[in-house]
């Protein structure tokens, strides 16, 4: 089911990229345009805990090697294995950096901020906000001239005991320039 997910993302990234590509007589872009990407991961989990998340980013390359942007976070999370059965809608925020050590090979770090209702056996349950720095690295591998997938392993170095990942943390998503 996954890899069919992430073929079909593939499917409509690549074509977006193809379709925004600079025709004759169209204007083109501008060298601050050619910097910015954009991106982000999709995930989907069913079973006795349910996750969906959405994750989109915008970034924006400094330099040939540092790149660093803005993302945000929407996430469903129901786990049946509670009772009563607990859910809740998780939001959050990032910033971002990676720097390029080599081509294809990147440091990441980031500043993450939750919000979700916070389980509670006596069903009061309240929102908190939870904040992580997030360390590691990753890999890309290009799809198009313009489009990358990556693949992050990252360790949330002030993990509490709400903190919702378990390290490490194995992100997979897609860039694309616009």
């Amino acid at each position: 089911m996954y890899k069919y997910l992430v073929i079909f993302i593939n499917i409509i990234l690549i074509s977006g990229y193809v379709n925004a590509q600079n025709t004759p007589g169209q204007k083109m872009k501008s060298p601050m345009e050619s910097r910015i990407f954009v991106g982000g991961s999709l995930g989907l989990q069913f079973g006795s805990i349910t996750l969906i998340d959405v994750s989109p980013l915008i970034g924006y390359w400094f330099t040939d090697k540092l790149a660093g942007g803005v993302g945000f976070t929407y996430q469903y999370y129901k786990d049946n294995g509670y009772f009563p059965e607990y859910s809740t809608d998780i939001y959050g925020a990032r910033v971002f950096g990676r720097y390029y050590i080599f081509d294809n090979i990147f440091g990441h770090a980031e500043y993450e901020w939750l919000n979700y209702e916070a389980y509670s056996i006596l069903e009061d349950y309240s929102r908190i906000n939870v904040q992580n720095i997030l360390l590691g690295g990753g890999y890309r591998q290009w799809i198009s001239d313009n489009a990358f997938m990556s693949i992050e392993i990252l360790w949330n170095v002030n993990e509490s005991i709400y903190s919702l990942y378990q390290n490490p943390i194995i992100r997979i998503g897609i860039n694309v320039g616009i």
